[in-house]
């Protein structure tokens, strides 16, 4: 989990002992885990992480106040679907499909 991006990152709120230093560098581009307000919310209580509070900012202003559970909806569906099509270990039969999900969004999940 410390390593590489899973899905374990929607839910850092719910886990112990994580090591900060290296969850930090799985952090999404726009400052998110995974897209999950919670889990970035828990990131930015242990880290004081700047880019998490940008992210936050973003995701409260653009919803007046409020915050869906992951923002942006779409993209963390397709991008949830794609892992789960790694860890099956069949993502090989769909690789066009995979490649045009993550090129929706590559102002998101470039580095």
């Amino acid at each position: 989990m410390h390593t590489v991006p899973t899905t374990l990152l929607h839910t850092l709120e719910g886990m112990l002992d994580l090591e900060w230093e290296k969850l930090l560098k799985l952090q999404c581009k726009d400052g998110s885990f995974l897209f999950s307000p919670a889990s970035t919310a828990f990131a930015l209580m242990q880290t004081k992480d700047e880019k998490c509070l940008q992210y936050l900012t973003n995701v409260v202003t653009k919803f007046n106040g409020g915050v869906p559970n992951v923002y942006p909806v779409d993209l963390f569906e397709h991008i949830w679907v794609v892992d789960c099509l790694q860890r099956l270990g069949i993502a090989r039969y769909f690789e066009q499909e995979i490649k045009d999900c993550v090129e929706i969004y590559p102002q998101v999940l470039d580095e």
